[in-house]
């Protein structure tokens, strides 16, 4: 399921920095060929750019390649390492749920008060919503690997 979840997870932060990509190219050959550029690429660039980056912390969490606290590992016995191990898990799934719960309330308010972006009037709620989805994948990704510690890579 994890690999799974990574699959999809990737794949849309590709898509979206090829977004990104085009949306960008676009604009540059709008301004050196017609004079103008595109209107709204900078800013459709500017939220595929949130959904790259906060894909790419999920991303993180599941490479285990964000930041971890290792100085604990040298004030506790090796034999606690991965008792240690278990309880960041679980408190870095707890941060993630506090996280992932105070964005859908973000969210929500934006969905009630229907906000759009300034200069490409688009509704902000789905694209705030990769922010839920991110946490909660995170958090997800933590508690497993709390709970089926070989599930766990190692650092990065």
């Amino acid at each position: 399921m994890l690999q799974g979840l990574f699959r999809l997870e990737a794949g849309f932060a590709i898509l979206a920095f090829a977004l990104i990509t085009l949306a960008l190219a676009a604009d540059l050959a709008g301004r050196e060929f017609l004079n103008r550029g595109l209107f709204g690429a900078q800013r459709f660039a500017v939220y595929c750019m949130i959904v790259v980056a906060m894909l790419g912390f999920s991303l993180a969490v599941s490479w285990r390649a964000h930041l971890g606290i290792e100085v604990a590992n040298k004030l506790v016995p090796a034999a606690w390492h991965e008792s240690m191990e278990r309880v960041a898990d679980i408190t870095a799934a707890a941060i993630c749920l506090f996280l992932a719960y105070w964005a859908w309330r973000f969210i929500a308010g934006s969905f009630a008060d229907q906000a759009r972006g300034q200069g490409l009037e688009v509704l902000l709620w789905p694209i705030q919503s990769v922010l839920v989805w991110c946490f909660a994948s995170a958090a997800l990704r933590h508690l497993a690997f709390a709970a089926w510690p070989g599930l766990r890579p190692s650092r990065a």
